[in-house]
């Protein structure tokens, strides 16, 4: 019995301070088939860290999956957990496209829900809600202590069947809101 084995090489690159340098070093190992990978990373914009988040470098650090959408439908691409980031103070408005929502302001913010009846009711693609149809509030900078975050509910809808605002108090809280069976509102998780 003989086995024979093809040869790749990678040449790796090492980052120094912010540039990319040349190989770092060149390593032979052996595969099935041949194949070689050289040349330099994609550029990142300076000041950016988006590099680790978008994979395939769409410009999007959204995450995807294909998901069976019966037979009208079909197969569809959808955004599983699409993430916003409130920087602003003031009302932000959760619209269609939005999930995982990161405030990360010194100051008050309003999360104003969606009216839970038309979130659900949302086609189940691009551009429309997470598919899991949940919206995640995230204090991301730390400042809810100092700087209440209120989420208020869409007109006379409920958050844990109470008609009144949720108010995040403390620093890196995370709300999870899943629509009610009944669609009468909200519930936390």
């Amino acid at each position: 019995m003989s086995f024979q084995a093809n040869a790749f090489q990678i040449n790796a690159f090492q980052q120094v301070g912010g540039a990319v340098t040349g190989p770092a070093f060149v390593d032979t190992a052996f595969q099935n088939n041949s194949f070689q990978v050289i040349g330099l990373p994609p550029a990142v914009p300076a000041g950016s860290n988006t590099r680790n988040l978008d994979l395939d470098m769409s410009g999007s650090s959204w995450h995807k999956s294909k998901v069976y959408l019966g037979p009208s439908l079909g197969w569809k691409e959808v955004q599983v957990k699409p993430t916003t980031l409130v920087t602003s103070l003031g009302t932000y408005f959760v619209t269609p496209g939005d999930s995982i929502i990161l405030v990360n302001a010194v100051g008050g913010v309003t999360i104003q829900l969606p009216d839970v009846v038309q979130w659900v009711q949302e086609i189940a693609y691009q551009p429309a809600t997470g598919f899991e149809r949940a919206i995640w509030i995230k204090d991301l900078g730390g400042n809810a202590a100092a700087s209440n975050i209120i989420v208020a509910p869409f007109g006379a809808q409920t958050i844990d069947l109470l008609v009144q605002s949720f108010i995040m108090v403390q620093n890196r809280q995370l709300l999870r809101l899943y629509p009610l069976n009944d669609l009468t509102g909200w519930y936390s998780g």
